[in-house]
């Protein structure tokens, strides 16, 4: 599609419009319109859409129906439509296939009624099948909390911790989250005051000013203190390299071009 006339000359237009024009969006839109309608039937011509991959996966997704259902398949060709509209129109440089070696390390649903999906009355996993209870600290009230909220979907995680692989089940929930409390003494945590606070971030420092305060605080502490031992080193490996090796550095200390070089 990308290689056709026709689509190179709507998009040279597309950008000669916004290069040409300076005007508030609304305006921008409806000198846009009939070419955003091209690109748009291009696309639906060339079957580039999320439907279109929904469609697709159809026919894959019965040879794994055993082991995989249809909305979750659906959400797998969801984030392949992700990556190929982030390669079309935003800042993605290519599409990868997943391999034996760089898996899939998450699935999630489509809601919680069927697919994937958490039965809060017996606190498990259920899918396709399988039953699998989970770990809900009932002493927790946090998760408590959470749990009175709405289920919109559930994820199922995979990371490979301490020379093992452990399963995560997420539970995205509707609303807002519920208050932390301080087990020990009973108050809430995180509280949130009166009045304005001023903030300025840095690229090493952020900087706070308020009513009552006003600090300079350092945002990774630790971090210069490796800088500095990794400089050292590094400074030591280039005077190794130049010692062993004289006859690949010129006379201004700048590494020999347009000959073979060997190391040592």
């Amino acid at each position: 599609m990308t290689k056709t006339k026709r689509w190179r000359n709507n998009q040279s237009e597309l950008s000669n419009i916004y290069k040409t024009f300076k005007c508030d969006s609304k305006q921008l839109n409806k000198l846009c319109k009939p070419y955003y309608d091209i690109k748009n039937n291009m696309l639906q011509e060339f079957r580039l859409n999320e439907y279109s991959l929904h469609e697709d996966i159809k026919l894959m997704y019965k040879y794994f129906k055993n082991n995989i259902d249809s909305f979750t398949a659906q959400k797998i060709a969801s984030r392949v439509w992700n990556s190929i509209n982030d390669n079309l129109f935003g800042k993605g440089e290519s599409v990868h296939f997943k391999n034996r070696n760089n898996p899939l390390n998450s699935l999630e649903g489509k809601w919680n009624k069927s697919g994937i999906k958490y039965d809060i009355k017996t606190n498990q996993l259920i899918w396709n099948g399988l039953k699998i209870s989970t770990m809900l600290d009932i002493n927790n009230q946090y998760e408590i909390d959470c749990l009175s909220n709405k289920i919109c979907f559930c994820r199922i995680k995979r990371k490979f911790v301490r020379g093992k692989y452990k399963y995560i089940l997420q539970l995205i929930l509707e609303g807002i989250p519920p208050l932390k409390i301080n087990k020990e003494t009973g108050e809430i945590k995180h509280y949130i005051g009166n009045g304005i606070c001023g903030l300025d971030i840095g690229t090493q420092t952020i900087a706070y000013v308020s009513d009552n305060d006003i600090k300079l605080l350092e945002l990774a502490p630790n971090v210069q203190n490796i800088e500095n031992e990794k400089r050292r080193i590094q400074r030591y490996m280039d005077r190794s390299k130049r010692v062993i090796n004289p006859n690949n550095f010129n006379d201004n200390d700048t590494i020999k071009k347009g000959i073979k070089l060997e190391w040592n």
